[in-house]
């Protein structure tokens, strides 16, 4: 064997070798799941063959496979239109859907189809709802791990007896209720920086960390979990978030108007253009202590795929929009946002909020009507773009058969047939007049003599 020989075969083992590795970190599932589930931890891709959303997840999923390989967390995927029994039983009812499973319990991920979102989810689901900090090296390390992730984050320093503070009692509550949204820590006040420390207006308390600063909650005479509740699904997102579709339904909670620019983040040779709309937005959406805040929540988008859903339509970029979760309605800027600055959006906004700017969408019945054939159409083009062939196989081949049974039993009768009833006619008819001259005629060239000798 060559030298060259012993290269090639040495290349093709190691991508063997790599292609096993990582195939296996995303294992196959089938109806055993059912029983399976009940066995550790489990992150798991519900998806369709001819799904297009999910042929793009497939290699995002593959990477969150490999990051979770020697977590105890086992991911996995499974065809929800060859098992539909293990899909109802999850209650799944789009795709793709990832779902964290651990015994009877299981969270439906509604993040952004990243590598690290989908990671973070998994870590969150499968920690504690609670994570406690023993002293200021660890309050350390956790705010640099979540500074790195762009993660917000909730600390309780106080009293850590349940029994006695109603607010930490509230608190851990809450914590494992949406365990999945953030995280949750708490510690004793000596757990953190003398500086913030100082700045603490009670005793024990709930601090938020996010967008390199903090902000403490107000703590009731009387702590409720539902005012506690309130603040923190206020809070919990970044003053100008990266988003997409999910994000923007978990953004609707806090009762706010939604302001997205919509940039395109691929474009390279405007993206310039496209960077200096994303930057006066984010200005406006960084100012402290602002009545626009506590009305509108600011982000930004990658590409324009989640802004033509809310409008059923094509949206250029870059581009603004400011969306009414609440009633679906949204609001297009009256002037052009290549050249937007801080004094026309902050107008603009200010007259979205007075009502002096129209509304489009919402949720009347045209616009139902609209949706509908709009979602139908989406999903064509979507199994177009994933797979001709599968297209074919499920659009084109059953509607073709359809359509040659419909005219076999609907469609005009044969030629033939007309030509049959034609012929019997022809046949059925007796011209009378000639037989009567042919008898006359007879009659004639008979001879009665001849007749009487006989």
């Amino acid at each position: 064997m060559t030298t060259m020989e012993k290269w090639k075969w040495s290349v093709i083992a190691v991508l063997g070798f790599l292609g096993a590795y990582v195939s296996a970190s995303v294992l196959n599932l089938d109806e055993r799941f059912l029983e399976q589930k009940k066995d550790g931890s489990w992150l798991v891709e519900f998806y369709a063959p001819w799904c297009g959303h999910c042929k793009k997840l497939e290699p995002i999923f593959t990477e969150v496979g490999l990051a979770l390989r020697h977590t105890g967390i086992r991911v996995a995927k499974l065809d929800g239109t060859a098992y539909s029994s293990v899909m109802h039983a999850f209650e799944v009812r789009g795709f793709p859907t990832i779902k964290f499973i651990k015994g009877d319990k299981n969270y439906t991920f509604t993040g952004d189809r990243t590598k690290e979102d989908i990671v973070q989810f998994a870590k969150k689901a499968d920690g504690p709802g609670v994570r406690f900090l023993s002293s200021l090296g660890k309050f350390r390390e956790a705010k640099s791990e979540h500074k790195d992730e762009d993660t917000v984050f909730f600390v309780y320093v106080g009293n850590q007896d349940p029994q006695v503070s109603a607010l930490l009692s509230a608190y851990k509550q809450i914590a494992q209720e949406r365990k999945v949204q953030t995280y949750f820590y708490a510690g004793e006040i000596r757990i953190l920086p003398e500086e913030i420390k100082a700045s603490l207006k009670a005793e024990s308390t709930v601090i938020v960390f996010k967008d390199d600063t903090y902000e403490e909650y107000e703590v009731p005479a009387e702590p409720t979990k539902q005012a506690l509740d309130a603040w923190i699904n206020k809070v919990r997102f970044h003053l100008y978030p990266k988003v997409g579709g999910p994000a923007i339904n978990e953004m609707a909670s806090t009762g706010k108007m939604i302001v997205i620019a919509v940039i395109d983040s691929a474009a390279e040779e405007e993206l310039t253009k496209h960077n200096r709309v994303k930057e006066v937005v984010k200005t406006l959406a960084l100012r402290k202590n602002s009545d626009i805040n506590k009305q509108f929540q600011f982000a930004w988008m990658g590409d324009n795929e989640v802004a033509n859903d809310i409008t059923m339509w094509y949206i250029s970029m870059p581009n603004l929009i400011v969306l009414d979760p609440s009633s679906r309605l949204y609001f297009m800027p009256n002037f052009s946002v290549v050249d937007i600055t801080i004094g026309t959006l902050e107008a603009f906004l200010e007259n979205v909020h007075e009502g002096k700017i129209p509304a489009k969408g919402g949720t009347g019945f045209l616009q139902r009507v609209q949706r509908i054939l709009y979602e139908i159409i989406s999903m064509f083009i979507s199994v177009w773009m994933s797979s001709r062939l599968m297209f074919f196989l499920i659009f084109v081949l059953p509607g073709a058969l359809i359509s040659i049974v419909c005219y076999a039993a609907c469609g005009p009768p044969s030629e033939n047939t007309g030509d049959e009833e034609s012929d019997e006619g022809d046949y059925g008819e007796v011209d009378m007049s000639n037989i009567e001259e042919d008898a006359e005629s007879l009659l004639e060239d008979c001879d009665p003599d001849h007749l009487k000798s006989e």
